[in-house]
């Protein structure tokens, strides 16, 4: 019995590493699907992190472009944000549309 359960997890480890690496495109579009669809809403603070750096967005600019303190950038980038604020860190932050307005 023990046996067959770690030749299947042999199988499933193998299968997610044979499977498809996705496009930065089709990352971000799952990305989004994924937010929208997740009645949760959460956008952890390190995937925050992560995505002002590879979308070179400094605290500042974001800041400035949501109209927020960068105190309060650096306690989301610390601890991430829920609800429907969600959406609209994650277009500020991949400059999607150009009126942010002011959310916190």
């Amino acid at each position: 019995m023990a046996q067959s359960t770690a030749t299947e997890s042999f199988y499933h480890e193998t299968a997610e590493k044979l499977k498809p690496k996705m496009t930065p495109a089709e990352e971000e579009w799952a990305l989004t699907e994924e937010i929208s669809m997740d009645q949760g809403y959460l956008y952890s603070g390190k995937r925050i992190v992560r995505d002002m750096r590879r979308h070179r967005i400094t605290i500042r600019q974001l800041a400035l472009r949501m109209d927020l303190s960068q105190v309060r950038v650096r306690q989301v980038r610390r601890e991430g944000v829920t609800g429907v604020a969600t959406l609209d860190w994650f277009e500020a932050i991949r400059r999607i549309g150009h009126d942010f307005g002011a959310v916190v």
